[in-house]
């Protein structure tokens, strides 16, 4: 097995890429990690990728679940640019952590989350879909833009959304859930 470290703001892509299943751990320092258009996935999905503070992960039309465990430290984020995306590792949310979630795209969330983190909808009009099982959760979602569709047990973390944020979903948050505005639940 062997590791991999992206440093400096630049961008580095996977496109259609088959990747080594021995390639462990990932450490995204800084800049954009671009995963697209029918790449297998970053390795030992028992492995984590680390998103460190001010770095992006981006997907872009891929056509296969990332199974990866994601580290998502205090300021870094997700940004999903085109078509119907989905991680199926767990993520852990340390701090606030930002998904800019494109118009007419969606992000499934199909892995546990974990930890005491925010996750942050803030810019663009897409969809997160949370679907993995995650009674441990002890975050929140604060949804100012997009849709958050909550399918599962969101542990005792919280929702809140604005007025030009929609909230849906047949799960349960054992927080409080906030619906601003003149949205409301469907």
């Amino acid at each position: 097995p062997y590791n991999l470290t992206k440093v400096g703001s630049g961008f580095i892509g996977f496109v259609n890429a088959t990747i080594d299943p021995a390639l462990a751990n990932i450490d995204l320092q800084s800049g954009t990690l671009d995963i697209e258009a029918g790449t297998t996935g970053l390795g030992n999905p028992a492995a984590t990728l680390t998103i460190e503070s001010g770095a992006t992960l981006f997907f872009f039309n891929d056509n296969n679940a990332l199974n990866k465990k994601i580290a998502m430290n205090d300021s870094s984020s997700i940004l999903n640019s085109s078509g119907a995306n989905s991680i199926s590792g767990a993520i852990t949310l340390n701090g606030f952590d930002t998904f800019n979630i494109s118009s007419g795209t969606s992000l499934s969330l199909n892995g546990a989350l974990q930890g005491t983190g925010t996750l942050y909808m803030n810019t663009g009009t897409g969809t997160v879909t949370m679907n993995g099982n995650s009674p441990a959760f002890a975050g929140s979602a604060l949804v100012f833009n997009g849709k958050f569709i909550l399918n599962t047990n969101f542990g005792s973390g919280a929702v809140t959304t604005e007025a030009s944020a929609v909230f849906a979903g047949r799960g349960t948050a054992g927080g409080l859930v906030d619906i601003s505005g003149d949205r409301k639940s469907t």
